[in-house]
């Protein structure tokens, strides 16, 4: 479910998986507005739900996800959260992701029933007073890959099209909008032997494609034409471990750009690769952090990688640490989150938030954090 944004990094081991055949994506139905939830849909989700989720635009405004499907915003710093879950066409959405912009533009993407090969994407452009529908139909489809936009405007959806397990070659469908959602067009089907590929994009034009599978070496994709075309890029090996190798979306801060690359096996735990030209090549920092052989690849809860600086990782275990030099050295903090608080936000190197089991708030970067006993209306 959790590819928020693009300086959010969540690895994709406990997502949906998809289970893919061969087939071809086709275009989109009409747009039209959706509702709100009503007082009584609020009224019956909001008995303080569990915040699993979080993003937050700045110090006041932000972000959460809960109780699966729900979507809350706040303007206090996450004290108090409003309900602004639009309003479903299906009891319960299977296949849910949500991604975040700003404090105005959210988008909501969902699969009524695995396998019908139709995808619904809700959309918000004044913080959840209103949302318009828009929905992409597929052969038959298989779970949501990845929801991503790069503005308010140049989005892309990636969805499981026909497969399965053991068919040795799966097909994802992949439909882009240049209009916030109004309309999605569908791009070339993308087959690979994987069922764990992601998609994020730097512009309109400059994308990539993370893989994760039973690799020796990390395996990566990269488009120059909005997703037409896919090029393997080349990366180094992950050295002092050995397992199996998946990439994550990479963060780019003008030309330098940060890929997480994680790898699960006896010694589990993830290393950053760099490029300070644009992605052209991509080096290995030599410094790989072993969070152990915990449930999920790298034992990794979050990564949250602020500015070129500072980086911040939780493990499964609930211990946090720090990078202050892009990932080159990794210190463990005091500020103990605790277990199931896997959703980071930073707004800078000093003040953040935790979700997961609840929801932890900093404002000394890391060296504590505070409970935060919120209320949901």
């Amino acid at each position: 479910m959790k590819q928020w944004y693009n300086r959010r990094l969540i690895f994709p081991f406990y997502g949906v998986m998809l289970l893919c055949l061969l087939g071809t994506a086709v275009g989109i139905s009409n747009t039209h507005v959706v509702r709100a939830a009503s007082t009584t849909q609020r009224s019956q989700l909001a008995n303080t739900p569990v915040l699993q989720s979080i993003r937050m635009v700045n110090q006041t405004t932000g972000w959460a996800t809960a109780n699966t499907t729900m979507i809350l915003r706040t303007v206090n710093g996450g004290n108090h959260w409003s309900n602004v879950t639009p309003h479903y066409n299906v009891a319960k959405p299977q296949s849910f992701v949500a991604t975040f912009r700003d404090a105005q533009h959210a988008w909501v993407a969902y699969e009524a029933t695995i396998g019908n090969g139709t995808f619904t994407i809700l959309r918000t452009m004044n913080g959840g007073a209103s949302w318009q529908s828009s929905t992409v139909k597929t052969s038959s489809g298989f779970g949501i890959s990845s929801l991503t936009f790069n503005g308010n405007l140049n989005g892309w959806l990636l969805v499981g099209d026909n497969g399965g397990p053991g068919a040795g070659s799966e097909s994802f469908a992949l439909f882009s909008t240049t209009n916030g959602g109004a309309i999605w067009s569908a791009l070339p089907d993308i087959r690979t032997s994987d069922q764990n590929v992601r998609v994020s994009f730097v512009d309109a034009k400059n994308g990539y494609l993370t893989h994760g599978g039973p690799y020796a070496t990390p395996h990566m994709s990269v488009t120059h034409d909005g997703g037409r075309s896919w090029q393997e890029v080349a990366l180094p090996a992950v050295k002092g471990a050995s397992g199996d190798n998946t990439t994550t979306s990479p963060v780019f801060f003008g030309s330098t750009g940060f890929l997480p690359v994680g790898v699960q096996g006896v010694t589990s735990g993830f290393e950053i690769f760099t490029t300070h030209n644009n992605g052209a090549t991509w080096r290995a920092s030599g410094s790989f952090l072993a969070l152990g052989n915990t449930a999920g690849l790298g034992g990794v809860g979050d990564l949250y990688i602020v500015d070129p600086t500072h980086f911040y990782v939780t493990n499964q275990r609930g211990q946090s640490f720090i990078s202050n030099d892009m990932g080159v050295s990794w210190h463990r903090f005091n500020g103990i989150v605790g277990a199931g608080f896997d959703s980071l936000s930073f707004i800078n190197a000093q003040q953040g938030w935790a979700a997961g089991n609840g929801l932890l708030r900093t404002v000394d970067g890391d060296n504590s954090w505070q409970k935060v006993n919120y209320t949901v209306q």
